[in-house]
Parts: structure tokens; sequence; C-alpha cells
């Protein structure tokens, strides 16, 4: 019997993993179309701030542990001043809120998954991450989801905050007309490649 239940384990966790138990640690490249996007609103409407520029970012490094959790090391980073809200004037007063002068970067940090993704197609997996934003840096768990196509994936996730989160105020009056709510939604795709 204790042999059947090793058999059954086995099976399923090579049914629901993507990488063989022979290989622990994998290496994933980074593509230029992955991006972050700030959403927010306003007493007026909502807003969008794209970074239009290809994001910095290093190899996503992934190491499955004992327990087929994964333990992830990667970042992407933007500028501050490189989010274009398609608002000269909310372009201004947002780079001032996130103190673009002195902490020019908001860097997101991949630090784990709860579990191994599924082989194809879709998956959803509560993951860690880390993001740093104007000097203060918060972790957060949040859902992940995966779309595989033979070695391409796709992760994305988004994660709502207020301004507070990272010690910071909102401007009360972006242009001296329009009041921006205390709250905001980052949002971000890594397309990553399989580095065999």
């Amino acid at each position: 019997m204790k042999n059947l239940l090793l058999l059954v384990v086995f099976i399923l966790s090579n049914s629901f993993t993507e990488f063989p138990a022979t290989k622990k640690e994998y290496t994933f490249k980074v593509m230029s179309n992955s991006y972050i996007i700030i959403n927010g609103s306003s007493n007026v409407n909502k807003f969008g701030c794209k970074v239009l520029k290809p994001l910095q970012t290093k190899p996503l490094k992934a190491l499955i542990t004992s327990n087929y959790k994964v333990d992830l090391d990667g970042a992407i980073r933007v500028k501050v001043d490189e989010f274009d809200c398609e608002n000269n004037i909310l372009n201004r007063d947002l780079r001032k809120t996130l103190k673009a002068a002195t902490h020019p970067y908001m860097t997101v940090y991949f630090k784990s998954l709860d579990q191994i993704p599924f082989t194809e197609g879709e998956d959803t997996i509560n993951g860690t991450i880390v993001i740093e934003l104007a000097g203060t840096a918060k972790e957060f768990k949040i859902p992940l989801s995966f779309i595989k196509k033979g070695n391409l994936y796709q992760m994305k996730g988004n994660k709502s905050f207020t301004f507070s989160d990272f010690k910071l105020l909102p401007p009360k009056k972006v242009g001296g007309l329009i009041k921006v709510k205390d709250e905001f939604k980052a949002i971000f795709m890594l397309s990553l490649q399989y580095l065999e």
C-alpha cells in the first residue's frame, strides 16, 4: 500500500509540474515586451501611466525547493520619470509625489511561488513580491497568473496600494484642479523565455 501511494504521488507531481526533478534551478530571459503600468483615479476620471521604454531587467532564476515550492531571484526596474500618463501636468505631479528626484526607480522583486506552475496552458499561483518605491520596500503576497506556450511564459500580476503604504502623500490637487485618490494599482507582465 505504501509503494502504491508513493507511485501515485510521483505520477501526480510529474503531471502538474513543468520541470523534471533531475534539475532544480532554471534561468529565464525577461523579454523586451514586459511592462509595468500604474493605474489611478481622480475626482474627474481614471488614468493609466505606462513606461514606453523597455524595462531594466536581469535574468529570472527559479530554484525548486524540496517541498516543490519555487524560490525566485529576479526583478524589473523602471525609472519613475519614464511613466507617461498622457498628461504633462499629471506626469509632473506624479513624479513629484513619487519622489523621482531622490528615488528615481521603482523596482518589483520576485521572491517565491507557493508551487510549480502547470506543464501547459494557464495557471494561477500565489507568489511573493517586493515593491520598492520612493525609498520604501513592501512585501506582498499576490496571485500570479501564468500562460505557457513552448519555452515561453507570461507571468502577470497586479496589486492595489495606497500612497501611505510607501510613506507618501497623494497630490492634493493636480494642476490645481484635479484631486487624485489615495489608491493606485501596479500591473505588470513578464514575458519569459526559458534558457536551456
